[in-house]
């Protein structure tokens, strides 16, 4: 459960300067790095001790249970949004399957998008929000055109979590190094026969033993203004989807908690509205894109990040 730096008072001494440093980035992730060996002056003491007391301060007023949100701008908890070359660097050696439903289509569509602006082109509403790009690839499989020749991205129609485990059971993955699950809305809206729990065990088992590094997205909620009782139901449904998926424990699944994230911008007059009950504008998507760049570069770095991920 991440901590609030709000109830705790700021003391900075000498003896504890690493381990506050230590602290704040398991709060935060933020990358600061502090080597004592270098700090041989009373002015370079000095000046590390208003460092950190600046960082420390940062995160009390911004951090993750306090502020997430301003209008329609998202804060990441780590202060960090990545520029569009960024993102594109983080792709351009990767080779990524995204699984999944409408929402993950969609994600697929603006993130190749993204990855494809070589000329460094604003990329506008009309262009992220074309009806034709989201739709590539329908209730099939599909595969996107991208620069580098050492980098792949494809996107399959797979819905519900069975189709998940059905699909990776049944394909060779070993081309990709990494997959991407968007799942979680059409379960709640129309759930089997079967328990939610018996549906994502055999998708993640699949899953963690498919040779690539796993990504599963929380699903957030839907919001059907005409239906409220309806919208109660099925997002009451997703709670306890996205609950099993992150207590889940299968080595080589991550999970990004995108639900928690959006959850104030999916219902009421705050939604990120898309062009149904279900779907969300580019500013949702963005986000997605943001925090799976995140911690992707987490795989870059050689660090194991943290199974469940809130940002």
């Amino acid at each position: 459960m991440p901590v609030n730096l709000n109830c705790f008072p700021i003391i900075i001494c000498w003896n504890s300067i690493i381990e506050w440093n230590r602290f704040y980035q398991n709060v935060s992730e933020a990358e600061y790095y502090i080597n004592m060996a270098d700090v041989a002056t009373t002015d370079r003491m000095r000046c590390v001790c208003y460092s950190l007391f600046f960082v420390l301060v940062v995160a009390c007023s911004a951090s993750p249970r306090s502020l997430r949100w301003v209008g329609d701008v998202w804060i990441p908890p780590n202060g960090k949004l990545y520029t569009i070359d960024e993102i594109q660097k983080t792709f351009e050696r990767r080779r990524v399957l995204i699984v999944g439903d409408s929402l993950a289509r969609r994600l697929t569509a603006t993130l190749a998008l993204i990855i494809n602006d070589e000329d460094n082109n604003d990329l506008l509403v009309s262009d992220v929000d074309s009806d034709t790009r989201l739709g590539r690839g329908g209730h099939k499989h599909y595969e996107w055109s991208v620069p580098s020749a050492l980098s792949r991205l494809h996107y399959q129609w797979t819905p519900h979590a069975r189709d998940v485990a059905s699909y990776v059971t049944k394909t060779d993955l070993t081309a990709f190094s990494d997959v991407i699950v968007a799942i979680g809305v059409h379960d709640a809206e129309r759930p089997s026969t079967v328990p939610f729990e018996d549906d994502i065990k055999a998708a993640m088992n699949a899953l963690g033993s498919c040779g690539a590094s796993v990504v599963w997205r929380t699903a957030p909620y839907m919001d059907n203004p005409n239906k409220p009782e309806q919208t109660t139901v099925i997002n009451r449904r997703l709670d306890k989807f996205n609950l099993i998926v992150q207590t889940a424990d299968v080595p080589n699944v991550r999970i990004i908690d995108v639900a928690s994230t959006l959850a104030k911008k999916s219902v009421g007059k705050e939604r990120l509205k898309g062009d149904s009950v279900e779907h969300f504008g580019n500013i949702a998507r963005m986000v997605e894109i943001q925090t799976l760049t995140h911690i992707l570069k987490t795989f870059e770095r050689g660090r194991r990040p943290f199974t469940r991920l809130g940002i």
